[in-house]
């Protein structure tokens, strides 16, 4: 389901990871994002798990997270990383898209710059939905997707509540099952947002006339 990078690549992502690493605080990302400690976490695409060890850490020792990524490097960075930070609640596992977890088995789901590299997007997001318990959240952000391009695949799921948006983040929060039909296509106007629609401190215009509030 998704497109496996070359090592060169994947060995230059890394690099850039780093890099912007040393400017940000991810803790206080994923914090802002929802993320407690005890909660079972999933980090799907996980790469050399630039994110995986911050939300290991604020999960704590009662909490979990599962690392997923296609990629053999990417597993075996996040485990070199999580022995150098001395953290241990980290599962790795190699997969394309199908997850061997059980249903609504998790509490939070990393989706950082991943969806645009796949290539049925809404079959990848309902299979994160199958793990999510009912109000767990998605975490979602992707910087190479427009607007309309998520919101298709959210739509399409119906599983999802309207969501809130901090730094180019979105909160979505999983439903116990889809709240309305949402087979329809958004107005035409709703198709290509412009001007105020675009502000990163908004939601996606028309998304809460697709999706039913919280």
């Amino acid at each position: 389901m998704q497109k496996r990078m070359g090592d060169f690549l994947f060995r230059l992502m890394s690099m850039e990871f780093r890099i912007k690493g040393l400017f940000s605080d991810l803790e206080e990302n994923l914090r802002r994002s929802g993320l407690e400690e005890g909660m079972s976490v999933l980090d799907f695409g996980c790469g050399p798990g630039r994110y995986t060890i911050p939300a290991a850490r604020l999960v704590g020792a009662k909490g979990r997270v599962y690392a997923v990524d296609l990629h053999p490097l990417a597993l075996e960075a996040v485990e070199r990383s999580a022995k150098r930070h001395r953290v241990s609640n980290i599962q790795t596992m190699l997969s394309d898209g199908a997850l061997a977890l059980a249903d609504e088995s998790l509490d939070f789901v990393l989706l950082y710059d991943v969806l645009h590299d796949v290539d049925n997007r809404t079959k990848v997001v309902r299979e994160l939905l199958r793990v999510l318990r009912p109000n767990g959240i998605l975490s979602y952000r992707d910087h190479s997707l427009d607007a309309e391009s998520t919101w298709a695949t959210v739509i399409e799921t119906g599983f999802l509540r309207s969501p809130e948006n901090h730094d180019k983040v979105w909160t979505y929060v999983r439903t116990s099952a889809p709240e309305r039909s949402l087979h329809r296509e958004p107005d035409a106007e709703l198709r290509r947002p412009t001007g105020d629609a675009r502000k990163r401190d908004d939601p996606p215009m028309g998304l809460d006339d697709l999706v039913t509030d919280r």
